[in-house]
């Protein structure tokens, strides 16, 4: 598994390509806990635009992963899910946790307008329409 990662304002992007299972969800989670820990990480999107194949494994990450940004008074956010991951994160209620959109400038918005002002150092803050 490859996993990408860059940053727009204070939000890291995150987007893991191929599966997340059994075999790659350690790694997976090692480089989420990684940014969140070593970066401090308080908002995180997850672009799953390049994630062929989800299970439980990486659920229990994605879970873990919320709890820890939540800690932090932070956000996190998925984008581009698949119908398969969609449907998945309904059936396990996964989308009650963390919120889906259809790309990463709909996730970023998001995140952006849930973050107080002064996080921003100096980037002005998102218009609502």
């Amino acid at each position: 598994m490859k996993i990408h990662k860059w940053r727009k304002a204070n939000v890291f992007i995150v987007q893991p390509e191929g599966r997340i299972d059994a075999v790659s969800f350690s790694d997976f989670s090692t480089f989420l806990k990684k940014i969140i820990e070593d970066e401090d990480a308080r908002n995180l999107i997850l672009d799953f635009s390049k994630t062929t194949y989800m299970s439980s494994a990486g659920v229990r990450v994605l879970i873990e992963i919320s709890r820890m940004i939540a800690s932090k008074k932070g956000s996190v956010a998925t984008c581009s899910l698949s119908g398969d991951l969609k449907e998945l994160f309904e059936l396990v209620h996964l989308n009650q946790l963390i919120s889906i959109h259809k790309n990463e400038d709909a996730a970023l918005e998001a995140i952006l307008g849930s973050v107080p002002h002064s996080v921003f150092k100096g980037i002005k803050h998102p218009k609502k329409i």
